[in-house]
């Protein structure tokens, strides 16, 4: 296994473990679930091309992020800047750009059903 093999699975630990018992990611352990970092993580998780460990966190985040999903079909506002989320996505595009796996591909669908 590569260094860089290694790391991967490390970061994929952690994001798992620390997703709240709600299905979503707050922006640091232990946090409240925010529909921003519930989003970023998906994004990270898909980039891992692991579908055989990420499926049930992607299932329980897509679970979380369609309960707050309002009646118009948006989800509630955003709780920070726009620009400061604009750069966590960037920032994890970069993680692994040669890899674009569809294990959480589901979770960009339209929300409601």
């Amino acid at each position: 296994m590569t260094f860089g093999q290694t790391r991967d699975l490390h970061f994929l630990e952690f994001l798992i473990t620390n997703q709240n018992s709600d299905g979503g990611w707050g922006y640091h352990p232990a946090s409240p679930s925010a529909v921003e970092a519930t989003a970023t993580v998906l994004l990270a998780l898909n980039s891992m091309h692991q579908a055989s460990l990420t499926a049930e966190a992607c299932a329980r985040a897509r679970i979380w992020l369609v309960q707050g999903q309002r009646a118009e079909g948006f989800l509630a506002l955003l709780s920070r800047p726009t620009a400061g989320l604009l750069g966590d996505l960037h920032s994890l595009s970069r993680l692994a750009p040669s890899r674009r796996g569809a294990e959480c591909r589901g979770a960009w669908a339209p929300l409601a059903a």
